[in-house]
């Protein structure tokens, strides 16, 4: 009997305990509940309209033209009105969401990482996505007619940044240079021209004999200039987490989350979603994201600034008129 009972001690202890079973995942709140509290919250705090931010990376007639469905189909989901805001320059933009000046605003990232510095309140409830991904690429290009061969080639020559608080059109592309040896502001005739198709168009004019664009805009210049089958790309930066999407500080938390919750019912695969989204190239829908989705920005940010020992974010030069 004690030799059964010795063999079932030791059965016990070789068999492994049956696993735990995998916890529940909470369930996703219903879109449409988040969204009827957004608006409740807009309305007891009184607020019936609203104004929306867009920082000027293209012309303002073509940036008006891709957001009004967007901002259309906002109104009606969340039953407030929106008035777009055209920032005079990605600071402005910047300075506004910062002090509460826009209720709700589209960040390009670097710009979102120094308003959160000013403002830890401001509220990030959603990113799109272009192409499938949250992230995106920027491209450090040059013309064929172009002296410049090679990313070395660079040093001493004209070269076309967007602004300096421009992610892909001036810190990651500076990073890019610093990775190669290449000093971004003393080893470069730098020129910042206030957007991506500006800089694309200054390239294969030759005013500018290099410079950096996002990819959104390497592709619409390449269908909108007839010259852009000139464009070589010298090198391209890390990925970039795609723009932030904000609510000012004391915007109600549930009108933010409720902003995000529309924007996530909007998708290119559905024909509503394809109709909204017509006027964009790239963007396929919305995903919600946390202020953390922005640290490789900040680690960007800080390289360059340790780097270039430059304040040059933080007091911009004016556009110089190329």
């Amino acid at each position: 009997m004690r030799g059964w009972l010795t063999l079932v001690g030791l059965l016990l202890v070789a068999c492994p305990a049956p696993p735990e079973p995998a916890p529940t995942p909470e369930p996703q709140a219903d879109p449409e509940v988040v969204i009827e509290a957004g608006r409740a919250a807009l309305k007891e705090a009184g607020l019936e309209e609203l104004s929306f931010g867009i920082t000027p990376y293209l012309d303002p007639e073509t940036l008006g033209e891709r957001y009004r469905p967007i901002l259309a189909w906002l109104q009606a989901r969340m039953d407030v009105r929106l008035n777009l805001v055209l920032a005079d320059s990605y600071a402005d933009m910047e300075r506004r969401a910062a002090s509460g000046e826009v209720d709700v605003a589209v960040l390009p990232p670097y710009a979102y990482v120094r308003a959160r510095r000013q403002q830890p309140g401001l509220q990030v409830f959603a990113t799109h996505i272009a192409e499938g991904s949250p992230t995106y690429g920027s491209y450090i290009i040059t013309a064929e007619t172009s002296p410049v061969r090679t990313l070395e080639d660079i040093r001493g020559r004209a070269f076309g940044f967007v602004d300096p608080h421009s992610t892909s059109g001036w810190l990651f592309p500076a990073d890019r240079m610093l990775q190669a040896g290449i000093h971004p502001i003393r080893d470069l005739d730098a020129h910042y021209l206030g957007g991506h198709d500006r800089v694309f168009d200054a390239v294969l004019s030759g005013e500018v004999q290099a410079g950096a664009v996002y990819a959104g805009a390497l592709a619409e210049g390449r269908l909108r200039n007839p010259l852009a089958g000139q464009i070589r790309i010298l090198a391209k930066t890390e990925r970039i987490p795609l723009d932030a999407y904000v609510a000012r500080a004391g915007l109600p938390p549930a009108a933010a989350e409720a902003f995000g919750a529309a924007l996530g019912q909007l998708s290119t695969r559905t024909p509503e979603g394809r109709r909204v989204l017509a006027t964009f190239l790239r963007i396929n829908g919305f995903m919600p994201v946390g202020d953390e989705h922005y640290d490789a920005v900040r680690e960007v940010d800080a390289r360059v600034r340790e780097a270039t020992g430059t304040a040059l974010q933080d007091n911009p030069p004016e556009g110089d008129g190329l």
